[in-house]
C-alpha cells in the first residue's frame, strides 16, 4: 500500500499541472481545462467495467481495479483544480474589491 502513494501523489501532479497549462493556454474557451478529467473518467470506468467482469482468481482483474483507481483519483484532481480556478479564484478576486 505504501508503495502506491508516490504513484498517487505523481498522478494528481499531472493531473493538476495539465489543468493549468490547459486553462492558460485557452482563457476564452474554459472547458478545454476539462478535458484531460473527463478522458481519464472515461477509461476508469471502462477499466473497472472490464474488472468486474473478469473471475476473482484472475490478477487482471485487481490491476485494472488499481488502475481505475489511481485514474479516478486523478480526474477527480482535475476537475477540482479547474473549478478552483475557473469559478473560485475569480469570485473571490471579485469580492474582495
Amino acid at each position: 500500500m505504501a508503495d502506491l502513494i508516490p504513484i498517487i501523489v505523481a498522478t494528481i501532479a499531472v493531473f493538476v499541472l495539465i489543468t493549468l497549462f490547459l486553462g492558460k493556454l485557452f482563457r476564452t474557451y474554459r472547458f478545454f481545462n476539462l478535458i484531460p478529467s473527463f478522458i481519464a473518467f472515461c477509461i476508469a470506468v471502462y477499466n473497472m467495467y472490464i474488472a468486474r467482469n473478469m473471475p476473482l482468481d484472475d490478477p487482471e482483474g485487481l490491476a485494472r481495479g488499481l488502475i481505475a483507481t489511481i485514474l479516478l483519483i486523478g480526474a477527480l484532481s482535475g476537475a477540482v483544480t479547474a473549478v478552483v480556478f475557473d469559478r473560485l479564484i475569480p469570485f473571490l478576486a471579485q469580492r474582495n474589491r
